[in-house]
């Protein structure tokens, strides 16, 4: 699920939960709720906003107040508790991943052996060859995966990605109707455009987040703009003339307002 959707759904439970309590949200609620998407402060005040216009009451908040002026030490107090969490995470990764890349070095590259034999018995379908084949290539993977580090996916994840991508590979070297020449140049771009669609799928979730509360805040503008001026809701066509977004994002976004 694609984080315009994810964000779409939680607010809808946000909207149910509010429901059952008297349209009434306490800031837990609305603190659990956002976690998984690790929305920023802005976020999360934007997101109470639109809850707010559809006449819903939440703890503390006022939009034209910060919303967590009220907690923030709680909140500092919070936020060192993860920060100190998150990092005790990062090393138990970290220790793994170096316990991966030390067992690594024990193995054979691909360097060490004849490929053209070996693509022989893998093309025949040789599942120990392909096992081989694939034991050859995990150090170099880790070499093909070393420029994404710094778009936006951990390391690891990438390494896991990459693995992912030369077994499947691999495994479909038999299948190939063209000329293998160069097994390491066909590997590493597989592996390779693998990694780059999983960064910018990455990208772009983050961007369509973001994107999704810029234009929520353009369409809750318009919409209260033009009821002032024609003492009336506007359609959602009325709102995409109005606001220069196309009407199928209206009506997804207006439904959260409603």
């Amino acid at each position: 699920m694609n984080e315009e959707n994810k964000l779409i759904e939680i607010v809808e439970s946000l909207k149910s939960l509010a429901l059952a309590n008297d349209n009434y949200l306490s800031q837990a609620d609305i603190d659990s709720a956002l976690e998984e998407l690790k929305f920023s402060k802005e976020q999360k005040e934007t997101v109470c906003a639109y809850l707010k216009a559809s006449k819903i009451e939440i703890e503390n908040f006022d939009k034209d107040a910060s919303y967590f002026e009220t907690t923030i030490e709680e909140e500092t107090q919070q936020t060192e508790e993860k920060t100190q969490e998150d990092l005790e995470d990062e090393e138990i990764k970290e220790g793994h991943l170096s316990f991966y890349l030390e067992e690594l070095e024990e193995l054979n590259t691909y360097e060490s052996v004849d490929l053209s034999k070996l693509l022989e018995k893998v093309m025949a379908g040789d599942k120990t060859a392909e096992n081989e084949m694939i034991s050859l290539y995990l150090t170099a993977v880790i070499e093909w995966v070393s420029e994404y580090t710094d778009l936006g996916v951990l390391r690891e994840d990438l390494i896991q990605e990459a693995n992912i991508a030369l077994v499947e590979s691999v495994m479909g070297i038999k299948t190939e109707e063209k000329e293998i020449k160069d097994v390491t140049k066909y590997l590493k771009n597989k592996v390779e455009s693998h990694i780059e669609k999983l960064v910018d799928e990455t990208v772009k979730d983050e961007n369509s987040r973001n994107d999704m509360l810029k234009y929520a805040q353009v369409i809750e503008n318009a919409r209260k703009a033009f009821v002032e001026e024609y003492k009336r809701t506007p359609t959602d066509e009325e709102l995409a003339k109005r606001t220069g977004i196309e009407e199928e994002l209206v009506t997804k976004i207006t439904k959260l307002l409603n």
